[in-house]
């Protein structure tokens, strides 16, 4: 059976010159391992999908962290022991950003309308 998701690469990251093809497909490949609670797939799960070794996994991610695309955090279980790494796809998250932003932004006007936070007004205090 095939499976018909795809992961999506951002347009920041796949015109970046200082990322090379396969952080890119990389990427793509975190992409459809993310969900409501992140994205942790293991290091020699993706070198599986991807027919290479963890060690090119780790050496592919470099320049995505690097050039601000994702960021790697370790994971700890509740002894303290290292269970993995999670990893937080920013380019995703600015893309989620831009799209805020423009749903906040009237399109006939062009004006932009305030923060849903600033909408609301505090209650007078008693």
């Amino acid at each position: 059976m095939v499976d018909a998701r795809h992961g999506r690469i951002p347009a920041t990251l796949l015109f970046d010159p200082n990322v090379p093809a396969e952080s890119k497909a990389l990427f793509a490949l975190l992409e459809l391992h993310q969900g409501p609670q992140g994205c942790f797939p293991a290091q020699e799960t993706i070198a599986a999908a991807m027919g290479v070794d963890a060690r090119t996994i780790r050496r592919w991610l470099q320049p995505l962290e690097r050039e601000g695309h994702i960021s790697v955090h370790p994971r700890y279980d509740r002894r303290g022991m290292r269970v993995g790494v999670s990893y937080r796809l920013l380019a995703v998250v600015r893309q989620l950003a831009a799209r805020a932003e423009l749903a906040y932004t009237d399109s006939a006007s062009g004006i932009k309308s305030p923060e849903p936070s600033t909408q609301l007004e505090a209650s007078p205090a008693r």
